[in-house]
C-alpha cells in the first residue's frame, strides 16, 4: 500500500480532487499546526484561529472539484487563512494596519561544537523574546526563521514587497541584538547570513 506521507503537496491536491479524503487528512497533518500559529498572530484569539483554520480545509474539500492549485500549496493555504483573518477583523470592526516595513559585515567561517551550542541557545532565547518585537515584524520573523518561508512566499502571502520582508527581518535582528547585547555578534551574523540568502 502506498505511503501517503511520501506524496508531494500537489499529489495530495490531486487525491482531493479525486474525492480521496486521505489527501485532505495528510495536508491537514502537514500544515494545520503552522496555520494555527499564523492565525493566532493575526487575531490574538486561539478559538477563532482554530475555527478559521478548520474552515480553510473544509472549503478545500467542499470545493474540491473547483480547485486550481498548480504549485506552492503551502502558500495557497496561508493566503487563504490570511484572507479569512482579514475578513474576520473587518466584520468585527477591529483595527488592522497594512503591513509595511520600516548591514553589518563579516561572515562566520567555521562552526565548532561550542558555536553550535551557542546558536541553539540564541535560537531558544530569540523565541522567548520575540514578543518584544512589533506584532507584524514578529510575524514575518517567525514565518521566515521558524516556518521556513522564503522572502518571496512571505511577500505573496502577506501582500507586501520582498524588500519590505527583508526590512522587517533585518530590523528584527537588530532589535534583538540591541535588546540582548550578550548575543549581539551571533544575532548580527545571523542577519548577515539571511541577507546573503535573500539575494538568491
Amino acid at each position: 500500500m502506498e505511503d501517503i506521507k511520501l506524496h508531494s503537496d500537489i499529489d495530495l491536491i490531486a487525491l482531493i480532487k479525486d474525492h480521496d479524503a486521505r489527501g485532505l487528512d495528510e495536508l491537514f497533518r502537514r500544515y494545520a499546526h503552522s496555520l494555527f500559529d499564523f492565525g493566532i498572530k493575526f487575531l490574538m484569539d486561539a478559538e477563532i484561529a482554530k475555527e478559521l483554520v478548520s474552515d480553510v480545509f473544509l472549503q478545500i474539500w467542499l470545493k474540491r472539484d473547483e480547485l486550481r492549485i498548480k504549485s506552492n500549496v503551502k502558500a495557497y493555504l496561508f493566503t487563504s487563512l490570511k484572507n479569512r483573518c482579514l475578513n474576520y477583523l473587518s466584520r468585527n470592526k477591529k483595527f488592522f494596519e497594512t503591513f509595511d516595513g520600516q548591514h553589518e559585515s563579516t561572515h562566520p567561517h567555521t562552526e565548532d561544537a561550542d558555536l553550535s551550542i551557542r546558536k541553539d541557545e540564541a535560537s531558544s532565547l530569540a523565541d522567548k523574546i520575540l514578543k518584544d518585537l512589533p506584532q507584524k515584524r514578529e510575524l514575518v520573523f517567525r514565518m521566515h526563521r521558524l516556518q521556513g518561508f522564503s522572502y518571496k512566499e512571505i511577500a505573496e502571502i502577506l501582500g507586501i514587497s520582498e524588500n519590505t520582508v527583508h526590512n522587517h527581518m533585518v530590523a528584527a535582528i537588530k532589535q534583538l541584538a540591541k535588546s540582548y547585547p550578550k548575543w549581539k555578534n551571533l544575532l548580527i551574523s545571523l542577519a548577515i547570513h539571511m541577507i546573503a540568502l535573500s539575494s538568491f
